[in-house]
């Protein structure tokens, strides 16, 4: 009954229940529209100010501004068993030391040249600098167990100092001479525990008490700096003296350092190791040293944190001078000289949190250049070429949102506590391009008005236009915010930072271009109609017309009359799909083969100082492994022995682990080598355990275990050790490919220690390794990424069903976003890429602005009529080109990123050159194909003033209205905008026709 009544093609299809619910609401939603945009170009200097004042409101947030670099924050689950285990340590177990590391390299660091070099920076280093402490006041000291005659002496039989050697005690002779005879044997032998030492001398079994506590108080305790020059205790006259033999000769023999008489392991400071046919060591390619700055965990007062660590540096005392110490060191080892063909790589403990600090702003250069860029890609699209129709101004004011956009966004979630991470600084760049979008997206409806619209009253024609555009927007930005509503469910802090971030920035972009920029639009409008000059508004052009050029849309004329009828012609359908399928079968095998892996140190700018450390770490000592402990609390050990050498026997037995250092096994063969007691069975008196762990503690095979037991009291030589609050045992994994091995064998560490049953009142027993930061997060980013993926998608089609209305057209547009993710995903892996936090983010993004290009084709296509072909086409012209402006202008503003140092901004842009090149095809070739073969028929509601006229309507009168002015090259004349009739009536009469 309504066709005939209508007169329409009974081709036609009459609208279903969907569309005659959705009607109604889009129906509401463009009145809506239509009433603001009517409104904000009446009262305009009041919507400006608004905006501004509530730019000024939120920006109060940024008060409580918090940047968390912290990489146990950033990127592992806070429910997770590390971040548990390491505010455990922090808590209970603070590291003593920090670590100033140096990697010198050359073609042989083993000449005598090198060495030579190695001390120059050591004295260096070891010298008092002009400001700050000397490094005798701030390294960690080690008790000395090599007496001072021990010295390994050159092949000329030197003498030693007598000044060195007591003549006065027979049993510092003795003690000498037992540890000569016992290096001389242990030098050719290395079993897994040492034991020959037991044979000869062990001051604290073979002395009275006293007199071992005597030699323990005597003892020497120099500074804790490993290195080759330990082999010449940092001599400059015997290094001086070097000659190439002298050296391999140390180097081979060297079984304890002469400073501290522990085992030295010449493996573990060499690198690039090139051997003889005998295996004994002729050159290397690298030399590892190690400075051991102490910190004072119990310091009181102000604690700074090291943002990349997370380790506290109390700024008191001796911890106010670690971190002066550091800047001397950076400055000693970054000035120095390439002699020799040394080079020196070189990491401080303050490294990481530095660097990390310094990229998130280091890379700002790349953001004002893509705006910079982006404004003269606005201004050449938004205005025309002549002296009043130019929107300079309004070009910056564009631009000028987006940064409104991110002061609300950054002042409202840092009022809410959201911390700010190194990832987040990608998020000015995301929201120009989606503002600039909504932009285009205005101004292309605004363009687009038909001729007979163009002359009503100024605020009748901006609320037309945004009654076409707001809905446009709406839908692309809804759809944008539940792609990072669902985002930030997310167990990965830094991911959920950024989608709240991001999610509150797309919809003050929305906010502030639906308003802000409509309101400086409709200022531009009036001084173009009023003829006033596009760079000085004041003067007026009296006799002005506009050149014919300025008045043509060549692009919108190559959308029409070039671009549309080659793509949907047949030819050009064919080789759309053809292109299309190739794309993603090729992509579909690269996203199979797309494989998780997270390092935080790719956050580190390839050229920094630290990111060089670690490659050459990686070149010359490739079979260094990940160091981890096993933390044990809570537990009475003298009941819990048998549990101790049952965990020590499965992490031996683990095949994931190369190294096991235990105190407990040390102190096993102790007890048991010296007929103390028989372990692991219980002592007959549960009290013997403290007195003779406090005598090992002081033995030359017990003190280095020292730092692994924590006490609860001070341990004192002679006395029975305090009680035992927390211990640890010390792992190294292997070598392992990837997260493939590494995840199943942390998981096998953290089943075998928890199959072993230790009791207490509260055991702790917990796995803890700084790679398991990295190995936890591998476990579970890629599950986050496709749940989030997934529920994005869910959420993006109810809600585009919900504003489109249409089946066919929402699958269509789903199709064209699930292809460009697929495309993606295969280009990240040819490019490089993992899935990782970064991509994760980068993947979420995607999301929203392949339904960004999509659901503005998809729902333009609707309002148009015709054949399928003709309303394909007819969206081409439409709408084409302000998609094609909103992903180029996208394009060009990251572009530069590519030439980053940055993780962050290059992973940005490898994954949104992916969105908006396959974004772009899907969006602007792709669906009008689809749209063309199998688009819906278009629906015939009741004809009102306010409804969209047909396209050959919409030709005509834009034919008829640019010969008009072309004819006498006129603008419309400024209405008496007080005439607000219309508005009402008219959206009145198009909801209750669309219902």
């Amino acid at each position: 009954m309504a066709l005939e009544k209508t007169g329409a093609n009974p081709e036609m299809k009459s609208p279903g229940l969907l569309r005659r619910v959705s009607s109604r609401f889009i129906g509401g939603f463009e009145y809506l529209f239509y009433q603001h945009g009517y409104t904000v170009c009446r009262h305009p200097y009041l919507y400006i100010v608004s905006v501004l004042a509530i730019t000024v409101a939120c920006g109060i947030g940024l008060l409580n501004f918090h940047q968390e670099n912290r990489p146990f924050k950033l990127w592992i689950p806070q429910d997770s068993d590390f971040v548990k285990t390491y505010d455990w340590m922090q808590d209970n177990y603070p590291r003593e030391f920090r670590f100033e590391n140096a990697i010198v390299t050359a073609e042989n660091v083993l000449e005598p040249a090198v060495i030579q070099e190695m001390l120059r920076v050591h004295q260096r280093v070891s010298a008092v600098p002009g400001a700050g402490p000397a490094w005798s006041d701030v390294c960690a000291r080690l008790p000395s167990l090599a007496a001072p005659e021990d010295e390994v002496y050159e092949a000329e039989d030197e003498v030693p100092d007598p000044s060195l050697v007591s003549e006065d005690s027979q049993t510092d002779s003795a003690v000498a001479e037992a540890r000569r005879r016992r290096r001389r044997r242990q030098a050719s032998q290395r079993p897994e525990f040492d034991v020959s030492g037991y044979d000869d001398f062990d001051p604290s079994v073979s002395l009275p008490t006293s007199l071992h506590c005597m030699l323990v108080e005597g003892m020497e305790r120099p500074c804790w700096e490993a290195s080759l020059l330990e082999l010449w205790r940092f001599n400059e006259r015997r290094i001086a003296n070097l000659t190439r033999e002298q050296v391999l000769t140390a180097v081979n023999t060297a079984a304890y350092s002469p400073v501290f008489g522990y085992r030295f392991n010449v493996s573990r400071y060499l690198g690039g190791v090139q051997r003889n046919s005998t295996g004994h060591v002729v050159s290397a390619g690298a030399a590892f040293f190690a400075w051991a700055v102490r910190r004072d965990p119990d310091a009181e007062n102000v604690i700074v944190s090291d943002t990349g660590t997370g380790e506290p540096v109390c700024l008191f005392q001796v911890d106010e001078n670690t971190l002066l110490f550091e800047n001397h060191f950076l400055s000693v080892l970054s000035s120095a000289p390439s002699l020799h063909g040394v080079t020196w790589y070189y990491s401080a403990g303050k490294s990481f949190g530095e660097i990390s600090n310094s990229t998130i702003f280091g890379d700002v250069k790349y953001l004002v250049l893509g705006y910079v860029v982006m404004f003269i890609y606005i201004q050449l699209m938004l205005g025309r070429c002549n002296m009043v129709e130019h929107r300079t101004y309004l070009s910056i004011i564009g631009v000028a949102s987006v940064g409104l956009a991110v002061v609300i966004s950054f002042g409202l979630c840092s009022a809410l506590g959201v911390f700010f991470g190194p990832v987040h600084n990608i998020l000015p760049l995301l929201l120009l391009g989606l503002g600039v979008d909504d932009m285009f997206v205005v101004l292309q409806c605004w363009e687009t008005l038909p001729a007979a619209d163009r002359h009503r009253p100024l605020p009748e024609r901006v609320g037309r236009a945004l009654q076409h555009a707001g809905v446009s927007i709406t839908v692309t930005s809804l759809t944008d915010f539940v792609a990072f509503g669902i985002g930030a469910s997310t167990v990965l802090p830094s991911l959920q930072s950024f989608c709240i971030y991001a999610a509150v920035g797309i919809m003050a972009v929305y906010f502030i271009q639906a308003t802000w920029f409509v309101a400086w639009f409709t200022l531009d409008q009036r001084r173009i109609e009023a003829r006033r000059d596009g760079l000085v508004p004041c003067y007026t052009h009296r006799n002005w017309a506009p050149n014919t050029c300025s008045q043509r849309n060549y692009f919108q004329n190559f959308f029409s009359r070039v671009y549309a009828p080659a793509v949907l012609s047949v030819p050009g359908k064919v080789i759309v799909l053809v292109v299309t399928c190739a794309l993603l079968a090729v992509n579909s095998w690269g996203l199979s083969e797309l494989r998780q892996e997270f390092n935080p140190l790719w956050f580190l700018p390839t050229d920094s100082y630290l990111s060089m450390y670690h490659r050459s770490v990686e070149r010359f000592f490739p079979n260094e492994g990940h160091e981890g402990v096993v933390f044990l609390s809570g537990l009475h050990l003298a009941d819990n022995l048998p549990q101790m050498a049952l965990l020590s026997q499965k992490l031996r037995a683990e095949p994931s682990i190369e190294h096991v250092d235990s105190w407990y096994d040390e102190f096993q063969f102790y007890i048991n080598y010296n007929e103390y007691g028989e372990l692991p069975e219980r002592f007959a008196d549960g009290y013997e355990f403290l007195p003779l762990l406090g005598q090992f503690m002081f033995s030359p095979r017990g003190g280095k275990y020292q730092s692994f037991i924590q006490f609860n009291g001070t341990l004192t030589c002679g006395e029975p050790a305090p009680p035992i609050t927390a211990s640890m045992i010390t792992f190294t994994h292997r070598l392992m490919d990837g997260p493939r091995q590494q995840i199943p064998a942390m998981v096998r560490v953290k089943e075998l220690v928890n199959s072993v049953n230790f009791t207490g009142e509260a055991p702790l027993v917990q796995p803890l390794a700084e790679a398991y930061a990295s190995w936890e997060t591998d476990q579970v980013i890629e599950y986050e990424l496709y749940r989030n993926m997934g529920l994005a998608m869910v959420c993006v089609f109810v809600m585009v069903l919900l504003l489109i209305a249409n089946l066919t057209v929402c699958l269509l547009v789903l199709t064209c976003v699930l292809v460009t993710l697929v495309d993606v995903g295969g280009l990240m892996h040819f490019w490089g890429l993992t899935i990782d936090t970064v991509s994760c983010i980068d993947v979420v993004l995607a999301i929203g602005l392949c339904v960004d290009y999509a659901a503005h084709v998809g729902h333009t296509f609707l309002t148009e009529r015709g054949d399928r072909r003709q309303r394909a086409a007819d969206t081409l012209r439409d709408i084409g080109p302000a998609v094609f402006n909103g992903g180029f202008s996208t394009f060009i503003a990251f572009v530069f990123l590519a030439t980053s140092t940055s993780h962050v901004f290059v992973t940005f842009f490898k994954v949104f050159f992916g969105v908006t090149v396959y974004g772009l095809f899907h969006g602007l070739v792709l669906l009008p194909v689809l749209l063309s073969l199998v688009g819906p028929e278009p629906y015939l509601p009741a004809r009102t003033d306010m409804e969209l006229v047909s396209g050959e309507e919409k030709r005509a009168a834009r034919q008829e209205g640019d010969a008009v002015r072309e004819e006498d090259g006129t603008r419309p004349a400024q209405t008496d905008i007080s005439d607000v009739k219309y508005a009402p009536a008219v959206a009145d009469a198009h909801i209750t026709a669309m219902a």
